[in-house]
């Protein structure tokens, strides 16, 4: 019992030692706060925490300018809808990015992020990451929910676009 309890004094010694608390700052009276350093993200890491499509072809929207950039438009457009913390919705960039430059010349492609955005994401009753919201004219004519390869949004946008 006394060698157990050694050794786990002596991890949490070990512990302390390579991962230290900060500093607190607070002063005699006042409340505490510890916040740890924040480290700009590096390798692959860098990579899952960009916001949003990084890409010419699609546009990042807002609750401000959704109605214009996506109920006015005169082409039909896709609304890719989006969180920052959906790991499906990372996977699809490259594949929304490839499709928006394939089809540039008939359509627009938004990228929408839900979670900044709750009250178009409650008006189209949004419920799963990734979405795709098809309008045209300003009405949605199609959706879809997940994954999809390159070929299956094709299909699907092929199908739905007439």
């Amino acid at each position: 019992m006394a060698h157990s309890t050694r050794l786990t004094v002596s991890s949490l010694l070990l512990s302390l030692t390579l991962f230290p608390f900060p500093p607190c700052s607070a002063a005699q009276g006042q409340s505490a706060s510890i916040e740890p350093p924040i480290a700009a993200p590096r390798g692959l890491l860098a990579a899952r925490v960009r916001p949003g499509i990084q890409s010419g072809a699609v546009t990042t929207v807002t609750e401000a300018d959704f109605n214009p950039l996506a109920l006015q438009s005169e082409r039909p457009v896709l609304v890719f809808c989006v969180a920052d913390w959906s790991s499906p919705a990372r996977d699809m960039e490259p594949v929304i990015t490839a499709v928006a430059g394939a089809y540039a010349q008939r359509l627009r492609v938004l990228s929408l992020d839900v979670e900044k955005n709750p009250t178009l994401r409650n008006r189209y009753v949004i419920s799963g990451i990734p979405a795709y919201l098809l309008f045209e004219r300003g009405e949605i004519v199609a959706t879809k929910l997940g994954t999809l390869s390159r070929e299956q949004l094709e299909h699907w946008l092929d199908t739905a676009l007439h």
